[in-house]
């Protein structure tokens, strides 16, 4: 590119009062880089998630859906940005100061490649109770992290693949990568931690144990685009 890219942030929020506004901070203070649009989508929250997210003027955008998924969510998100590159944020997590800027860098050293993925830490979250904070455990270490929160993805990549498949509640990220793969993603892995992931009480993991069962429609899926 002979420019550097315009980046879309899109956040997906469903009751995350607790956490955006932090979220949004760590996304506001980047350095190194011009974020052009931040894309809250607050999917039918009952608590101030849409109003803090409307408290914070540009680039910070709010859209506003029923309750229907992070799958929906995101893919309204992807609807909105007008962008070079994509990246996606929980409202729980966190971006370090260089998270855009490392990711974008390598973005431009290398025309060819469609993504760049960087490596993440995990903490646990300052209100978690005692003795849940005791049964849980956090790697002191940076690690590779396969997740949506590690990925700055160029545009064209969603014009190629499509988006998240909006029935799984749970595995639409792994679905959409799976399919990324099959059509020749072209990736580089960085050694930058790029995203700062928060457990706690109200993870999505956590909160649905039920909907665990989409992991094996996607595995299935997988299994049967490789015949």
């Amino acid at each position: 590119m002979s420019r550097a890219p315009s980046v879309a942030i899109i956040v997906p929020a469903y009751n995350a009062a607790a956490y955006l506004a932090e979220a949004l901070r760590s996304v506001l203070a980047q350095e190194g880089c011009r974020i052009t649009s931040i894309i809250v989508v607050d999917d039918g929250s009952t608590d101030s998630s849409a109003a803090i997210a409307a408290a914070h003027p540009a680039p910070v955008r709010l859209i506003r859906q029923a309750h229907s998924g992070p799958a929906t969510a995101r893919n309204r998100g992807l609807a909105a940005a007008t962008e070079d590159c994509i990246g996606f944020l929980d409202a729980d997590d966190l971006l370090p100061p260089r998270s855009v800027a490392a990711r974008v860098e390598a973005l431009c050293a290398d025309p060819a490649l469609d993504a760049a993925i960087g490596l993440m830490t995990q903490f646990i979250s300052p209100d978690l109770d005692a003795p849940t904070t005791a049964g849980s455990r956090a790697p002191d270490r940076p690690t590779k992290g396969l997740v949506l929160g590690t990925m700055l993805l160029r545009c064209r990549l969603f014009e190629r693949i499509g988006g998240f498949d909006a029935g799984l509640i749970h595995g639409d990220f792994i679905d959409w990568y799976l399919r990324a793969r099959k059509a020749g993603l072209a990736s580089r892995q960085l050694d930058t931690v790029v995203l700062e992931r928060r457990i706690h009480r109200g993870n999505l993991t956590l909160r649905d144990k039920a909907g665990r069962k989409d992991y094996l429609t996607v595995v299935r899926r997988h299994l049967a685009r490789q015949r």
